[in-house]
C-alpha cells in the first residue's frame, strides 16, 4: 500500500548521486590460462611474417627451377636430333647438292647458269613432248643418238605421256650445266625435264628426263656383268639380306628399281663407305640417282649386284654413248 509521508519523515533525494569510476590501476587485469604468458602469443603471432616470406621464396624458387629444366630439355632434344641427323647421314663428309635456283616471275639466276628466260626453254619442251610432226630433232640435246632411242622400243626407261603443264612457278633445279623444269603430264604424274644447251640454244636432255640406261634389268640379269654398267635407277633402303651379301655388318642393302618401276635388283655397298653415306644422305620415296653397278665374280643370283660407285645424285650424268 502506497504510504504518504508526513510531517517529520526524511525524504530521499530525487536524483541519485553521481558515483566515481575507479581508477584504472584498482581494476584488477584479467588473467590467461595458467601456464600461458600474453607476451607469448605475440611472439608467436610476430614470427608470422618471416615464416610466410621463405615460403614465398620456395615456391618462387621451385617454379624458377622448373622453368629452367623445361628449357634445357628443349635445347637438349633440339641439340639431339641436330646431332642424330647429322651424324647419321654423313652429309659433312659429302659433296653439296645440286643448288635449288631462286623464283622469280620470268626469269631464273644460278651461280653456274647466266639468266635464263622462260621464253628459252618452253620452245623446246613443247618441240619434244607436242610435236605433231613426229620430228622432235632439233630439240634433242645431243640428237644424233637421242633420237633412235626416242623413237625406239621402250627399255626400262619412264614414259612421258602427253604434257599437260608446265609449272614454272616452281623453282628451277640446276645440275652443272643443266636446267630442270617440273612438269605435269596427262596422267597427273610430275617430273623433271633436264634442259642444256647446244649450238646456241636449249634443249632437252631426253636420256636423263626419262632415265635412260645403256642396258636393260633384262639384260643385266642375263648376262650378269662383273664390270662396273652405269645406270639410272630409282634406290630405296631394304634389308634383304642373304646367299653372298649375308652379313649386315660389312654391307648395306638398297633396293635399286628401274626407272619406270617395273623391274628390281639388290644392290650392296660397302658398310660406311662413301657410297653407303651417300645413298642414305639422298635418301627420298624412290629417288632418282645414276649408280655403277656389277655382279660379284661367279654369281649365281640374278638379283644381288654391288654398287660401285654414286655417279650421279640424279639422272643428269655423262653416261649416254652406246
Amino acid at each position: 500500500m502506497l504510504k504518504l509521508p508526513v510531517e517529520g519523515d526524511a525524504l530521499p533525494p530525487l536524483v541519485v548521486e553521481r558515483v566515481q569510476a575507479p581508477e584504472a590501476d584498482s581494476v584488477p587485469m584479467m588473467h590467461h590460462r595458467p601456464g600461458k604468458r600474453s607476451d607469448e602469443f605475440d611472439e608467436t603471432f610476430s614470427r608470422r611474417e618471416p615464416v610466410d616470406r621463405l615460403v614465398k621464396r620456395i615456391v618462387v624458387a621451385t617454379a624458377l627451377t622448373m622453368v629452367a629444366v623445361l628449357f634445357w630439355g628443349l635445347l637438349w632434344s633440339r641439340g639431339k636430333h641436330a646431332e642424330t641427323v647429322d651424324s647419321g647421314d654423313g652429309s659433312a663428309l659429302l659433296p653439296p647438292a645440286p643448288e635449288r635456283m631462286e623464283a622469280a616471275p620470268r626469269k631464273r639466276e644460278s651461280s653456274q647458269l647466266a639468266k635464263v628466260e622462260i621464253g628459252d626453254l618452253e620452245p623446246a619442251i613443247r618441240g619434244v613432248f607436242e610435236n605433231d610432226s613426229g620430228d622432235p630433232s632439233a630439240w634433242l640435246l645431243h640428237a644424233e643418238t637421242s633420237l633412235s632411242r626416242f623413237r625406239g622400243e621402250p627399255g626400262g626407261e619412264r614414259q612421258m605421256g602427253t604434257l599437260k603443264e608446265i609449272h614454272w612457278s616452281v623453282p628451277f633445279a640446276a645440275s652443272g650445266e643443266h636446267i630442270g623444269v617440273a612438269v605435269q603430264n596427262g596422267d597427273y604424274e610430275g617430273f623433271c625435264v633436264w634442259l642444256a644447251q647446244q649450238d646456241g640454244r636449249w634443249k632437252v636432255d631426253w636420256e636423263s628426263t626419262v632415265g635412260w640406261s645403256p642396258k636393260t634389268f633384262e639384260a643385266l640379269t642375263q648376262e650378269r656383268p662383273t664390270e662396273p654398267v652405269a645406270m639410272r635407277v630409282r634406290v630405296l633402303k631394304s634389308n634383304y639380306y642373304n646367299f653372298a651379301f649375308a652379313d649386315d655388318d660389312a654391307w648395306q642393302c638398297f633396293r635399286i628399281e628401274s626407272a619406270n618401276g617395273e623391274d628390281y635388283l639388290y644392290g650392296y655397298a660397302e658398310a660406311g663407305s662413301l657410297t653407303a653415306r651417300t645413298l642414305n644422305a639422298v635418301q627420298k620415296e624412290r629417288n632418282a640417282v645414276t649408280l655403277s653397278i656389277r655382279f660379284p665374280e661367279g654369281s649365281d643370283n640374278p638379283r644381288q649386284v654391288i654398287i660401285d660407285s654414286v655417279i650421279s645424285e640424279s639422272w643428269v650424268a655423262d653416261i649416254d654413248s652406246p
